[in-house]
């Protein structure tokens, strides 16, 4: 059996849990999700269990074996070629589509929100056409992440999202800006955009609705992005965008995504 540390927060934990799968399936290993650490506080929360929102299974096993009987392997943030090893306990973020494009169509069927989170979308994208009076392939998504990641440097200024819209062209009529620091949001862009600011795992699926994105260099709408975008401009560097270094490493960058 082979299982992974779900650290992080929950678009982390979509990246552990898709490296797991797709590596026990590829290579016929069991395998199982453990859906809280008793040891990370921090993140054993509601909000982080992915399999409350997506109808997931947690492994072909019904339980885990005993985890301190599994070797633990720690993985560097960038792509490495594992091999084909049995009872380990994996550790890291996984953070590149390397080990998972050649399983996108599964994951696709696979990401499948639970019914009632749906038809709350329903509602929620039908209202943002009606405001923005644009049909969803007229419509350019725009997420900013502010809050803690301005204390870390990670956000980004209000000149890059400008133009990573011209990137975008012009078939993209309006935006609306999906965002966890709606003041900060506000006082970038006022009435000049729609702004969003639900429920997270509501914005989330709702995004996936979207096929023109601009990206803060976040899992969050990583996923998004990269399930159901056609078009997509992401911060060249990642989290090294400021200091123009690539953070995690440049294998965070997908090979059809423009970057700036």
């Amino acid at each position: 059996m082979i299982t992974v540390k779900n650290d992080g927060d929950f678009g982390n934990h979509l990246f552990q849990y898709f490296f797991l799968r797709t590596h026990a399936e590829k290579n016929n290993l069991d395998w199982f999700f453990l859906d809280h650490w008793d040891n990370n506080p921090k993140y054993n929360t509601a909000y982080n269990n992915i399999f409350d929102y997506f109808d997931l299974p947690k492994g072909n096993i019904s339980n885990p074996v005993n985890l301190s009987s599994l070797n633990k392997v720690k993985v560097p943030n960038k792509f490495i070629d594992l091999g084909v090893e049995d009872n380990i306990l994996y550790e890291g973020y996984f953070q590149t589509d390397l080990y998972l494009k050649n399983n996108k169509e599964n994951i696709k069927l696979w990401l499948k929100p639970k019914d009632n989170i749906i038809k709350s979308c329903e509602f929620i994208i039908q209202d943002i056409k009606n405001k923005l009076g644009c049909e969803i392939n007229e419509i350019g998504v725009l997420h900013y992440r502010g809050t803690s990641y301005k204390n870390l440097n990670y956000d980004l200024p209000k000149y890059w999202f400008e133009e990573a819209k011209s990137m975008l062209g012009e078939s993209v009529k309006k935006y609306v800006v999906f965002t966890d620091d709606v003041q900060t949001a506000q006082n970038m862009w006022g009435d000049e955009h729609l702004i969003i600011s639900n429920n997270r795992i509501l914005d989330f699926v709702t995004m996936f609705e979207f096929q023109n994105f601009i990206i803060s260099p976040s899992s969050f709408s990583f996923w998004p992005a990269w399930i159901s975008g056609k078009k997509v401009v992401a911060p060249k560097f990642w989290f090294g965008h400021s200091k123009q270094i690539w953070k995690p490493s440049i294998d965070i960058q997908v090979s059809d995504w423009l970057y700036l």
